[in-house]
Order: structure tokens, then sequence, then C-alpha cells
């Protein structure tokens, strides 16, 4: 399987910009959007309750990611399928944030509000060539995530948020000619002040830390064990009643764990940029800025960032809306998008990596009964070069294309019945280690039906 550095790197080391200690990507569409993955829920006093569990059989035609070329086939094997089997019981509790209307949430202005968040899913795969049969046992799996938001003096002009989570996420490699497994263990941790003068025009995240250890399970990777802390500054002012002025700033330090062949080190990254309502339907977002990194030569191969960085994004509302989204929203009303985005993220292959992706979105509630979302993109991925088990590489440049279809018909309001489509493709090269061939190209078609219930 190619789960190799640069495929982590996303779920792994990328600090999100919209909430604190968020577990690493689900796989399911419906986890981690609760504007699609929620009921009605259960009111207990103050709180609500939103319980749920999910079951879905599908087919993957190449779970491990491997490559067709000659080279792989000869190290590791071919393609290999399987049926999945997927169950995930789900539960989060908050306060009745959720129960209280748009335009009123501006006055919200209780002492405390708090989320908790969890998920486990049970993971059996059945190969169709006998062959795989011990493979794909090895790969049973169980893994999940729990997260936990505490805001204090919420709506107030002076107000804090704390943070924390945990997940273990299990991914399969037979990077290195051997089957293993890239399971990991994730914590996080962190808080922000917050400063909101006035009726709340401009908001400032004075300071937001973050914080992430990241554990391998299998010695073999055991060198990529690493924490990361990240202090950054955040700010929004609503000059105009439909546009606002955004920016960030962001300082951080990556570690990895005495005597890795890995270099550690700093980066700075900074953004400017506006964000605004073009009519009530049609929205726009450009942000732009610049960064630099500063990685140590410990392996006397070490390379830096030093370039510009870029978010632009038109939207369309299918709803009509009276104010800017943030730049960064996890539950958004119904739109289609298209955008383009500019980064660079901490990589093990190598120190870093460059990304540019253009994606498209849409997601939508037609009638209170049938619910949509569709994501794809295209993106370019830059390595400088890099350190292979001690051998020099010349950098390269990699294509990957990602494509999702959800769709989810709901005959009552706590049940629904649901159909998701993947599709992933990496267009690269071979690398050649001195004790092993990895073709980095593959495709990976997957697709489920599933039932859940939900409140």
């Amino acid at each position: 399987m190619k789960t190799r550095p640069s495929l982590l790197l996303a779920a792994l080391l990328a600090a999100p910009a919209q909430a604190l200690a968020d577990p690493p990507p689900a796989p399911q569409p419906w986890l981690g959007d609760r504007g699609i993955g929620e009921g009605i829920g259960i009111r207990t006093g103050d709180f609500e309750l939103h319980p749920g569990i999910s079951g879905e059989v599908g087919l993957d035609s190449n779970y491990f990611q491997r490559g067709s070329s000659p080279a792989e086939v000869a190290e590791v094997g071919g393609p290999a399928a399987a049926l999945h089997i997927r169950i995930t019981p789900t539960l989060s509790l908050r306060t009745l944030e959720q129960r209280i209307a748009d335009e009123d949430k501006p006055k919200d202005r209780r002492l405390i509000a708090f989320e908790t968040n969890g998920r486990i899913s049970y993971n059996e795969l059945i190969g169709f060539n006998g062959a795989d049969a011990a493979l794909f046992d090895s790969v049973r799996s169980l893994q999940g995530a729990l997260s936990a938001n505490l805001d204090l003096a919420k709506g107030r002009p002076w107000g804090a948020q704390l943070s924390g989570g945990y997940a273990y996420v299990f991914d399969p490699s037979n990077q290195g000619g051997y089957t293993s497994d890239y399971s990991r263990h994730i914590l996080d941790a962190g808080g922000l002040i917050r400063w909101r003068p006035g009726a709340g025009a401009f908001e400032w995240t004075i300071l937001r830390y973050g914080f992430r250890m990241t554990l391998f399970d299998v010695a073999a990777f055991d060198y990529n064990d690493n924490q990361t802390h990240d202090f950054s500054s955040i700010g929004n002012w609503k000059f105009l009643t439909k546009t606002a002025f955004l920016y960030d700033a962001n300082f951080g330090n990556i570690r990895y764990r005495s005597g890795s062949p890995q270099n550690g080190g700093t980066w700075i990254n900074g953004r400017l940029g506006l964000s605004g309502l073009v009519t009530q339907r049609f929205g726009l977002l450009a942000m732009a800025g610049w960064a630099t990194s500063f990685y140590w030569n410990r392996n006397l191969a070490a390379q830096n960032f030093d370039d510009f960085i870029a978010n632009a994004e038109a939207r369309f509302y299918l709803v009509p809306q009276t104010a800017p989204q943030p730049a960064v929203e996890k539950v958004g009303p119904p739109s289609l998008a298209a955008g383009y985005a500019r980064s660079f993220q901490n990589g093990y292959l190598g120190d870093f990596f460059q990304l540019d992706r253009v994606y498209g979105q849409l997601n939508y509630l037609f009638g209170g009964r049938v619910v949509t979302k569709f994501e794809g993109g295209l993106s370019v991925i830059n390595y400088p070069d890099f350190l292979l088990e001690g051998a020099p590489q010349s950098g390269f440049w990699e294509t990957r294309i990602d494509l999702l279809a959800f769709a989810e018909y709901r005959p009552s309001r706590t049940v629904g019945l649901n159909v998701s489509i993947n599709y992933d493709a990496n267009v690269s090269q071979v690398l050649q280690a001195p004790t092993y061939v990895d073709d980095l190209s593959f495709s990976r078609f997957r697709f489920f039906l599933g039932a859940r219930w939900f409140l």
C-alpha cells in the first residue's frame, strides 16, 4: 500500500484553523459534519445528546494502494480487492448551542459551553483472492477518536477555549517490501484567548496554542514519532455588512524522537484576505501570504520552503445568505463551490511537500429527505530532494485525483439509507531505495452501501 508519509501528512501534521484538537478525518462523509450527520437529538436539561450507529458493506478495489507496474508486482504483489464491512457507533454531547437561531448566536453570552464527540469503527476485510486471506486478516482493526471543546465566556468581549483529543488511526502499508501498518496514536491539546469588542464586528483570537503528539505502533516506523507545537493569531473584522477582512499568522515547531534521521524544525507563515457576499447567493473568499521553514540539518540534506501560500474560493449558496461565512466552516449551508489552495506541510518523505490543489464541492438537502454531498480535487505535489534509507533522491512532482459522491435517503427523521463512492489516483514514479523498490502510483475505487440510525 502507498500510505507514504506524504499521504499521511494531511491527517497527522496539518493544524486545522477552525478548531482546536480536531481528530483526523473520518472515512464516512457524515462524521465531522453534524449538518448531515446528526438529527434532532435528545434534550436533557441544558444539554443535547446525539447517539448514532451505522453499518456499511462495500467493495475496495485496492486497499493496500499498490501500483500495477512490474517492479511493484515483483516487490509486494499487485492490487488486492476486498469486501469491506464497517460498523461505527457514535455519540456526541453538547450544550444547546445548536438550537439557537443563527441570527441570535452573536447574542449568546453563556459563561460555559462545551461539546464532546466520540466514535469507534470496526473494520473487517475479506479478500476475493484466497491467497490474500491471511493478509486481510492482519488488517482487521478497531479505530476511533474522542474530542472535547470547552468555551468560556462565549459571545462576551473576552473569552477562552480549551480543547483535547485522542485518536487511533490504522493505515496498512507494504512500503519497504513487507506487510506492516501505519497504526498510530494521536494526542491533541490546545487553548486560545479571544477578544470580541463592541457588537462582535471585530473578533481577534489573540493567541491560539495547539499541541499534537503522534506515536506509531510498529517499531519499523517509530522513527517518525513526533510532537508539534503551534502558535497562531487569527482575526476577523466585518467592516461592511457583508464583507470581512481576515488574517492569520502562525509559528510552529516539530520535533522527532531522539535518534531519528528526520529533520525537525520551525516554520512561520501569515496570510491576509477578504471574505464577502457579492449578492445574497454568491460569495467570494481570497487569502494570500508567505510561508518560510527553518529545518535543522541533522541528516545533512535539509530542504526549506520559502514561497507564497494562498486560498481562493467562489461559492454559490442555494439558500440566500445575509452575512459572509467564516474562512473555514465545518457545518455550512447548502452550496456549490470551486476553489484553489496552495500550502506547504511537514513531511515524512523529506522535510516537507508543497501542495497546489483545485477543488469543487456541492452539498444539498432535498425536501428534508435526500442529502447529497459531492467533492472532487486535483492536486499537484512537489517534493524537494530527500534521503531514502540514507541514499540521496532527487525531488519530483506527482499528480493526485480525489473524488467523493455521497447520497442518503431518509425514510424517517432518525434513519438514513446511503451510498458512498470514492475514487483516488496518484500519478507518480518508482522510488529506488537501497533495499527495496516502491512504485508510488496507484488507483483505488471504493463503493459502500450503508444504513444508519441517528438522533
